[in-house]
Formats: structure tokens, sequence, C-alpha cells
């Protein structure tokens, strides 16, 4: 069987751009216009079928595994590595980044349940700043489809607390915020009294929303306080949207009902 990777000069775990630079350089070589040796033509021919082998992903795939199983080579699983080293932190964290690659979201979160106990913070000092903030978005994104708001919400802050103390998501941010709101806007389970989304709010208040949807934020606390016949913290936080942005609707109605404490 021919060996590919030998023929172009190349490791096995050469990128297309290797590749695309390996075949270049020895087609000049070996081009029958420019070489006087011995079958210039054959060689050449080689180096073409190689490249054209190796340059696609799915001939090269199809061709690796046909390599392996003739000369009985035990392919690498990385994956299984990883998982191997359970007492190894920094392989968890990196298992976790594989596997959201990978669309193997649950067996993500699981090892960021086991590994890292779902704390946010936990898995942030195995992780390059670039990586911990894509992937522990994605890992939030997951807890948002699979129903688990709160557990979105800690980790989608802690995001946001960082984006603004040096920027990474950039334009991107404001759907980090977006989806913070939409969180504490929609169900939230065993928060009857809601008290865990008041809590959740007043956490928004101090990040970087518009006025406008900062004031929002206050005007939607005001209304959980007058559901609890909170007048005064009801006014109080009408006061913070009057401050942040006076016309935002239903502002009017509100003051109405807690003028008294104004």
């Amino acid at each position: 069987m021919k060996d590919y990777y030998s023929i172009l000069r190349l490791p096995r775990d050469a990128s297309s751009a290797l590749v695309r630079k390996a075949y270049r350089q020895l087609a000049k070589e070996y081009h029958p216009d420019l070489n006087d040796g011995e079958n210039p033509e054959e060689h050449f021919i080689l180096l073409r079928e190689a490249y054209e082998i190796l340059i696609d992903e799915g001939t090269r795939e199809q061709y690796d595994r046909a390599y392996n199983s003739f000369f009985g080579v035990q392919e690498f699983n990385y994956r299984e590595f990883l998982k191997s080293r359970m007492w190894d932190k920094e392989s968890q964290a990196k298992l976790i980044c594989y596997d959201l690659l990978h669309d193997l979201e649950s067996e993500a979160l699981e090892v960021y349940e086991e590994a890292f106990f779902g704390e946010v913070e936990e898995i942030r000092s195995y992780l390059e700043r670039e990586d911990f903030m894509d992937y522990t978005f994605i890992i939030a994104e997951e807890y948002v489809h699979r129903g688990m708001p709160v557990k979105a919400f800690q980790i989608l802050r802690t995001i946001a607390l960082e984006e603004e103390r040096k920027p990474y998501f950039k334009h991107f941010y404001p759907e980090v915020l977006i989806l913070l709101w939409r969180i504490v806007r929609g169900p939230i389970e065993e928060d009857e009294d809601d008290a865990l989304r008041l809590s959740m709010m007043k956490e928004l208040s101090d990040l970087d929303y518009t006025d406008k949807d900062r004031a929002r934020i206050y005007k939607a606390m005001a209304e959980i306080y007058l559901k609890r016949s909170d007048l005064y913290m009801a006014a109080q936080n009408y006061k913070g949207a009057e401050k942040s942005y006076p016309k935002l609707p239903g502002m009017s109605k509100l003051k109405r009902k807690v003028e008294a404490f104004l």
C-alpha cells in the first residue's frame, strides 16, 4: 500500500495548508519539464495522486482508515484519553470543549457537573480566556434549552462581568445581555414568591445595559414588589426606572400605583 504521507514528506497529522505547501515544493522538484532525473513523470504522477487523496477531507479519512487497518496501526482516541484522566481537571476541561465541538452536549454537561460541580468559577483557571468565554456560553445555552435557567444565569452573568472587564465578544455581547433578560422574564423553577427572580434582576441592574433596558429591569422589579404588596420597594424601583428612561411605556400607570411613596 502506498504511503502518501511519505511521498509528500509529511507527518500524518499535517494540516491541509502543509499538504498544499509540500505538494507545491515537490511538484517543482519532480516536474518533467524541470527534471532530467530518472522517470520524472512517474514521480510527478505519484505526487499528484498523494496530493489529491490527502487534500480532500473525505478521501483522506478513508485512506487513513485503510492505512491503519493494512499496517495494524492503532488509532489514537483523544476523547478516550481525556476521559481516562478523571483526576486531572485540565483534561476534563479539554474534554468538555471537545464534546461541545463534536455535538456531544449531554456528555459535556455531565463532565461539567461531575468534574467542576456545575460551578463556572471552577473551570475558569483550566481554560484560556477565549475558550472560557466561548465554551461556557455554549454550556449556558444548553442549560436554557434544558429548562435550567438558574444555572444558565450564573454562567452568563460571570461571562458578562468578564466581558465588561475586558471585551471579547464585543458586537456579540448584546446577545448575552438579551439572553440574561429572557431568563429573568421566563419561568424559574421553585420560585413561587419571585424572590429568586428579584435577586437575579438586581444582579442585572449593574450590568452594561442601555438606559432603556435598565429602566425595563427596574420597572419589572417594581411590578413584582407591587404584586407582593411592598409599595415602598415598588416606589424605589419606579424611581430607578424613571431616572434611567422616563419615557418607558407603562410608567404613568406604575406611578399612580406607588405615588403615595414617592
